[in-house]
């Protein structure tokens, strides 16, 4: 597991430069139409950890996922923490 950057600024900026380089690869990948900036959330409250968001219509197991050639979103891409957020009933743009 690669360690976390400790430096928000650094964190902020690495993501942009995920998303520019890597974000329609991402977003097939791991079957998300949205990836975003955000805070982490954990134990369903928000933390102050900058993190890769990525928003799915419903969140699904690892064997739905397989099933569908979908790969799960790891915990780390390139040391930048991710989360993956639950929007039920949001309809993507």
């Amino acid at each position: 597991m690669a360690s976390q950057p400790q430096d928000r600024e650094f964190v902020i900026k690495r993501i942009k430069e995920i998303l520019n380089t890597y974000g329609d690869e991402l977003r097939k990948r791991h079957g998300t139409d949205q990836i975003a900036i955000g805070l982490k959330i954990k134990d369903d409250k928000v933390t102050d950890q900058v993190a890769l968001i990525f928003f799915v219509k419903k969140k699904k197991d690892e064997k739905e996922l397989l099933k569908e050639g979908i790969e799960s979103v790891p915990e780390f891409i390139d040391g930048i923490p991710t989360d993956v957020v639950e929007i039920e009933g949001f309809r993507f743009h």
